[in-house]
């Protein structure tokens, strides 16, 4: 499946033009995108996919640390700063393989959408690692950066015009 942004079914070369014996108007391919609600369901399925394996990281935790109880909050504290590090180093590890290797994330799977570049093509992981970075800047004023996807014309977000991407159903 390819997305073609703003391209015509058909070639409209000059020749191509002369040669149609009625005006008919352009006719454009257009694609349906990913819209706010639909995006915010898949990062929500895929926040508890990562919340899971935060869970994995306590448990690793708890028996690094030796702690005998007490609760997850005591406990990442107790790991301080390299818990934090460790886990959002593991949400843009998942974000950057999975966008780059698939072009979706697995709530995206579900909910039938992907990521492709404004130019149709997949994203590789060097996009896909930037568009990671800028949607931690996207959420971080206020979520404004993805309330923009609701807004955009295009259900583009800050991330997705700063990476030059798009997200459409699949």
């Amino acid at each position: 499946f390819t997305y073609h942004c703003l391209k015509h079914l058909e070639d409209e070369t000059p020749a191509a033009h002369e040669a149609r014996p009625t005006a008919e108007p352009r006719r454009r391919h257009v694609v349906p995108k990913g819209g706010l609600i639909r995006r915010s369901i898949a990062a929500m399925i895929d926040m508890t996919l990562l919340l899971m394996a935060l869970g994995v990281f306590l448990v690793i935790g708890r028996l690094v640390t030796g702690s005998q109880g007490g609760s997850a909050r005591d406990l990442m504290l107790a790991l301080g700063l390299p818990f934090y590090i460790l886990f959002i180093l593991l949400a843009a590890a998942y974000v950057t393989y999975v966008h780059g290797t698939y072009g979706q994330t697995l709530g995206q799977r579900l909910l039938r959408i992907r990521v492709l570049t404004t130019h149709g093509e997949e994203l590789t992981y060097l996009t896909a690692f930037f568009r990671f970075v800028v949607t931690c800047f996207a959420i971080g004023f206020l979520g404004m950066g993805v309330v923009w996807i609701g807004l955009d014309p295009n259900k583009q977000g800050w991330h997705d015009k700063l990476a030059r991407t798009v997200v459409i159903r699949a």
